[in-house]
């Protein structure tokens, strides 16, 4: 990509980004709003109340039944938030109506009197304190509304997620060690998208892929050598409903963190409950759904400056426009980014080379046909154009005398239905991924060697049905079916410039194809007055994977995997503020032939073959101190059979490459903790931890020389990270102003490289990483928030990824910046 062109494109971002906003502003302009408050109609039966409750919240239905009933209910608040019901309307008495509103919540309900009812959680049948009144039609004292106020302090405490599939659910409750990034905090977020908050996740591993942009991630230690061309991905990425991952490479794009549900990360292996690449970990990307009801916008806008570099500008908007009221609701979301390199290319004559433009597009749109009945509808567009990846010598400069642009964009489209039978809820999920990714790396360090131009496409196609049981008793199960077929493209030419046309010979011109199927499920079984659950789980995997030279006839190369992988989990719930788990796990993950141009140099290399992964672990979740004190602790021992590798290959000509091979097992113990508590009131302190020690069992060689030694860590593999937060909220007036101050620390040990070249051993280890980040935000009455931050706030300069064949490769992370950003939400 020529310097003019780059331009040009980034013109073309800012007309698309104008158009999108354009159009948001005129659907804005143009929405009618309609709204009307359901009266209460007395039925013909007797003792029946002719309801009108649309599809929502459980805590908003409820409150509705209440008026419409003229009953008195008292509920669990913490719960009550974040449930969805599909809603009742027709002639119901009420314990008609309230069987079919908490119908698949797990709750239960009981009358005190003819006018007063109390809805209780599951494990809560003791528990009376978190509650609220919904007051009946006109109550709307002090108290009500003191009431209210408490109960959305209390909600927000609560984090409610959807990882096992049935449903809605409390995270205390569920037996699987993960973490959670509130929609809010993304909202709220400085970083340039979802990437940049896993990495402050304990136990998740960033590696930025900085040749072709995007990272991989992995999970407790369980890493890939290198992004690119070394095999899937070790942790599943979903964005809603859709497996996002590749063939031939672990690279997974950014995601825009704005207009987020949430984000969840689950640790272990997770093959009974998503079906593609869970070898270790899943990353859930949840999107905000279309409100039926209310419209809604929020939008937040960002300035800051960067040390050493310069501007950074960003603006976001979200609108929720409810088409018919009820039934059919669009969300749509616009965001761009223009942020300011930092590191120079003198002897390109550029300064601040490394600036990148994000552009963030997304539609949702939703309709709820039926109570029972729903189709959303999604496309999600991204494009990410960089001048030079960041890469330098000291952080700050890059001796290379050519520009090396990247970008990479990809569009989404997605179809949901979702049904709900009588005890059955059923949902299918259609999507199709299209990436593209152009970079160029100039290699003339290398004596003899030139630019290296890859452009990496893939394109994925995916069917998913997933089932899980919505009745109340002690029998639930949740099951799946999955089909995928994935393609990636590789081109790769070795030249001075770019040359496109026919009659080009590339380096590499290669097809990967992954055609898999996936058959999963979980059955459990609670005793002893639901205090004890028994999970058991297995998932069937057929993957037909093939290697296609497209420089030769000889057509593509395949071979076959399948796999039966079980999970056990076993919980226990002594109390309703606490519980214990124990479970085992496997996770497999397909192998793959070598490419013509591995063979042509290694003759004799074999097919990488599939790797397992073995997870046993052993975890707590509580609260104590009536939830003032939040813990969270896992202790888990992998043990990964025939782990992939990539080993480097040295063709007579041209620069090296990678090749994918296994090595025999890895194997270690680790824990995670985390700890929430408030010392002080308005004082809320966030700790968290996580160690792996995952490390070769054995040595590994490679043409006879030593790559890894017994005790060695996988490459890129971080060992512990921690992060510590502080957030002070308090009210700053009587009349709804309110100021917060939050500091955070987030630690990540130094990671190792280790390759081949030639006949000796090359080894570095990359420093260890402390960030700080400062902020003060303002919080209007008037719907608006204002805050001023600091990222990076003692300017730290890491090599994050060392490379040593080249110091100028060396990766690094962005100086320090401040800023203000301004949200507003009507």
């Amino acid at each position: 990509m020529t310097i003019t062109s780059y331009v040009h494109s980034r013109q073309a971002d800012w007309c698309v980004l104008r158009g999108a906003l354009v159009g948001a502003s005129i659907l804005l302009a143009s929405a009618t709003v309609h709204s009307a408050t359901p009266s209460t109609l007395q039925s013909q039966r007797a003792g029946a109340v002719v309801f009108d409750i649309p599809a929502q919240s459980l805590a908003t239905a409820l409150l509705r039944f209440s008026e419409q009933a003229g009953i008195q209910v008292t509920a669990p608040s913490a719960t009550l938030q974040v449930f969805q019901t599909p809603g009742v309307r027709g002639d119901y008495t009420a314990v008609e109506a309230l069987d079919i509103l908490l119908k698949g919540s797990g709750l239960t309900y009981k009358f005190v009197d003819a006018e007063t009812v109390v809805v209780r959680g599951a494990h809560t049948a003791a528990h009376t304190s978190g509650t609220m009144r919904l007051a009946q039609a006109g109550a709307g004292s002090e108290a009500a509304k003191a009431d209210g106020q408490q109960t959305r302090s209390m909600a927000e405490e609560e984090v409610i997620v959807t990882a096992q599939r049935r449903g809605e659910e409390s995270l205390q409750n569920v037996p699987i060690s993960m973490s959670v990034i509130s929609g809010q905090e993304l909202d709220k977020s400085h970083s340039l998208g979802v990437l940049g908050e896993l990495s402050k996740v304990p136990g998740v591993g960033l590696y930025e892929a900085t040749q072709t942009g995007g990272a991989s991630v992995s999970i407790r230690g369980a890493s890939v050598n290198y992004p690119l061309f070394s095999g899937a991905s070790t942790v599943g990425y979903y964005i809603d409903d859709i497996p996002f991952g590749f063939v031939s490479s672990a690279v997974l794009p950014d995601a825009g963190s704005f207009d987020l549900a949430r984000v969840e990360v689950l640790r272990g292996p997770q093959g009974t409950l998503y079906g593609a690449n869970a070898l270790n970990g899943v990353v859930l990307i949840k999107t905000s759904d279309p409100d039926l009801e209310a419209f809604g916008l929020k939008a937040r806008t960002l300035l800051s400056s960067t040390e050493d570099g310069g501007e950074n500008y960003r603006g976001d908007l979200s609108v929720n426009i409810p088409i018919v009221s009820g039934k059919v609701a669009a969300r749509a979301t616009a965001g761009f980014s223009d942020y300011s390199g930092w590191i120079d290319r003198p002897n390109a004559g550029v300064k601040d080379a490394n600036d990148r433009e994000v552009t963030n597009l997304r539609l949702k749109l939703k309709a709820q046909v039926t109570d029972d009945l729903s189709f959303t509808l999604s496309g999600w567009h991204s494009k990410t154009q960089t001048g030079s990846p960041d890469m330098g010598l000291d952080g700050r400069v890059n001796a290379s005398a050519r520009l090396e642009p990247l970008s990479f964009d990809y569009d989404v489209l997605g179809a949901v239905i979702d049904y709900r039978f009588a005890d059955v809820a059923m949902r299918s999920a259609t999507s199709y991924i299209d990436y593209q990714n152009d970079s160029e790396l100039d290699l003339r360090y290398i004596p003899n060697q030139n630019s290296l131009f890859t452009d990496l496409g893939a394109k994925v196609f995916a069917q998913e049905f997933t089932f899980n049981s919505t009745s109340t008793g002690p029998w639930g199960w949740s099951g799946g079916a999955m089909y995928r077929d994935a393609k990636d493209t590789i081109f790769q030419q070795f030249s001075a410039i770019r040359v496109e046309g026919p009659g080009i010979f590339p380096f590499a011109n290669d097809e990967y194809r992954s055609e898999s199927i996936a058959v999963y499920g979980e059955l459990s079984r609670r005793f002893m007055n639901d205090r004890l659950q028994l999970s058991l789980g297995a998932r069937y995997f057929r993957d037909t994977v093939s290697v296609d030279n497209l420089n030769t006839a000889a057509g593509p190369v395949e071979d076959t995997f399948e796999k039966v992988t079980p999970r056990t989990v076993l919980s226990w719930f002594p109390s309703d503020d606490a519980m214990f788990y124990a479970s085992y796990a496997q996770g497999f993950r397909s192998g793959r032939n070598q490419n013509e141009l591995t063979l042509a140099v290694v003759p004799d290399l074999p097919a990488a073959d599939p790797d397992s992964l073995n997870s046993y672990e052993v975890g707590s979740k509580g609260r104590w101190f009536d939830g003032g004190l939040k813990y969270d602790v896992a202790v888990f021992y992998i043990d990964w059979k025939d782990l992939q590798l990539s080993r480097v290959v040295v063709p007579p000509s041209g620069p090296t490459f990678s090749a994918l091979t296994n090595g025999q097992s890895a194997s270690g113990v680790g824990t995670e903790l985390r700890l929430g508590f408030e010392p002080i009131r308005d004082l809320n302190v966030d700790l968290n931890f996580a160690w792996n020690d995952l490390a070769f069992d054995s040595k590994v060689f490679t043409n006879g020389i030593l790559w890894f030694d017994k005790g060695d860590r996988l490459v890129d593999s971080v060992k512990y990270n921690a992060g510590l937060s502080l957030d002070y909220a308090f009210p700053t007036s009587s009349r709804g102003w309110n100021t917060s101050l939050l500091t955070s620390v987030n630690y990540t040990s130094p990671r190792l490289y280790s390759t081949v070249s030639g006949p000796r051993r090359i080894l570095a280890i990359a420093d260890d990483v402390i960030l700080t980040r400062l902020e003060l935000a303002v919080e209007a009455p008037a719907n608006w928030t204002i805050s001023l931050f600091a990222d990076n706030l003692f300017d730290e300069d890491p090599v994050v990824t060392h490379f040593p064949f080249n110091p100028q490769r060396e990766a690094r992370i962005r100086p320090r910046t401040i800023g203000v950003q301004l949200e507003y939400r009507l």
